[in-house]
């Protein structure tokens, strides 16, 4: 029986998933704090919540979690992209005199937004120079959607955001549109993909779909995704740490 474990915070996702997962037939526990009890250690559980929490109990419970590298998106080629994307440290940032769009490459260890320049940024007392960060130039994204997958396979997908505000609704022509940009990326075979993961894509105005970022599967908002299909993914981000394969070793999070 699969065991899924919850982080303290009681979110819509986290109770939607719970709920899912009692219809599966799954063994649930939801932490009160991080660390687990000897009664539900369990090698094979899948953990679902903040990046930092999950992160603390699969090291715990020697679980390796899977996910794309922070440079992923960078190494994109352009016509997945439709804009310049790097990858570089904060230290290499704060030299920029234009707007540029910045965020942590992994985790939320600042906001992600529009910098008018390096001076913006947190300064090296509230932020390490060495944290690592994607740039991009600033466009403006008309609708979004999140993807999750699997085995290079689409599971399930959900609008979540129009003109930069949350709109989980979406068209019919517009989820097609958004299906065939998906597919087409994750059937590239220049694409390289962990077993599980999120990527979030769009339609960028004056430009076409493109890439906007790709997710952990254990730390990402479901919005109207199949939640039964979420735990399905999760099953291939959270493994166990002695049957890690080769090919799975070059996504596991560090």
């Amino acid at each position: 029986m699969t065991h899924l474990i919850l982080s303290p915070r009681h979110t819509p996702d986290s109770n939607t998933l719970w709920k899912a997962a009692v219809d599966k037939g799954w063994t649930i526990n939801r932490l009160y704090k991080y660390r687990v009890e000897n009664n539900i250690a369990d090698s094979n559980a899948k953990i679902y919540g903040e990046n930092l929490f999950v992160e603390v109990i699969a090291q715990q419970l020697k679980i390796a979690l899977l996910a794309t590298p922070p440079d992923w998106l960078a190494l994109l080629p352009y016509e997945y992209l439709q804009r310049k994307v790097q990858f570089m440290t904060l230290k290499d940032c704060r030299d920029l005199n234009s707007p540029t769009f910045i965020k942590p490459a992994s985790g939320k260890l600042f906001d992600a937004k529009i910098y008018n320049s390096g001076a913006d940024l947190p300064s090296p007392d509230a932020q390490d120079d060495t944290t690592p960060v994607l740039t991009s130039e600033p466009v403006k994204w008309k609708k979004e959607f999140r993807c999750f997958i699997k085995q290079r396979e689409l599971c399930t997908i959900s609008a979540y955001s129009e003109t930069s505000e949350l709109n989980l609704q979406a068209s019919e022509a517009q989820l097609g549109e958004a299906e065939t940009f998906c597919k087409a990326l994750i059937d590239d075979e220049k694409i390289l993909l962990p077993p599980s993961t999120v990527i979030d894509i769009g339609q960028i105005e004056g430009r076409e779909w493109a890439v906007v970022e790709a997710n952990p599967t254990f730390a990402s908002g479901i919005y109207n995704c199949d939640p039964q299909q979420v735990l399905n993914c999760l099953q291939s981000a959270c493994v166990p740490a002695s049957k890690l394969t080769p090919d799975q070793q070059q996504w596991q999070v560090n």
